[in-house]
């Protein structure tokens, strides 16, 4: 049995905190780290891009170490760029590769 989740407004409170409070903070932009979340963690970032596209914000893909930073603008097309990019490989650079979420678009 499952451990009853804590909701505010209809929303877990990681997600409330993330969708409501910490991307307003941060100027609007959000940042998924690398390949070294625990599976938990990776759940949490990969539903957050799937809102983030139903919510029709700005979601990237960086890579540091390449100077690559991509646009992505649907599910389907972040499946492959993500698996283009390696984007949650365990490896040294693992941490050079980052998502971004914004809610207006980046000028690099």
């Amino acid at each position: 049995m499952g451990k009853p989740e804590m909701k505010i407004k209809g929303q877990g409170v990681t997600v409330f905190v993330f969708l409501n409070l910490l991307i307003r903070v941060a100027g609007g932009i959000a940042i998924a780290t690398d390949a070294f979340h625990s599976p938990d963690g990776r759940r949490f970032w990969l539903r957050r891009i799937a809102q983030a596209f139903s919510d029709k914000k700005h979601v990237y893909l960086i890579d540091m170490e390449k100077n690559k930073k991509v646009k992505v603008n649907t599910d389907k097309e972040f499946e492959q760029k993500m698996n283009d990019m390696k984007m949650w490989v365990k490896s040294e650079k693992g941490q050079e590769r980052r998502v971004i979420i914004s809610t207006s678009p980046i000028k690099w």
